[in-house]
């Protein structure tokens, strides 16, 4: 068994488990271990807003604001000067530091041994 640290979720690959949470009434454990950041459907170019183009992308982003708000977890929303890539965002912001077990939704979370971490997707 081991204990979570942290857990990092974006926009594209966490619903289901917030669902999840929903269908059974379940809060989430620890609020405050967990971040937020949308980075896999927003727009990259300079002049971005925090509206989608995208109807799938928009979908996506309203839903994880919606979770962010109703399960009290900080979110790097898209126009927020900390956002960007998870993986990097997650580091320079001092969420995954060296010994910690972190999990994630995402095929690179095991980047986070570069770290001294133990990434769990």
């Amino acid at each position: 068994m081991l204990y979570i640290d942290r857990t990092i979720l974006n926009e594209y690959t966490s619903p289901q488990a917030f669902t999840g949470l929903r269908e059974a009434g379940r809060p989430v454990w620890s609020s405050k271990k967990v971040l937020f950041n949308i980075d896999h459907v927003n727009p990259t170019r300079p002049e971005r807003t925090a509206d989608m183009t995208d109807a799938g992308g928009a979908l996506q982003v309203s839903y994880f604001r919606k979770n962010s708000h109703d399960f009290d977890i900080e979110l790097f929303d898209v126009l927020d000067s900390r956002q960007g890539i998870e993986h990097v965002v997650s580091h320079e912001q001092g969420w995954v530091l060296p010994g910690m077990v972190i999990g994630a939704g995402d095929s690179h979370t095991t980047t986070y041994g570069a770290l001294g971490a133990f990434g769990l997707v």
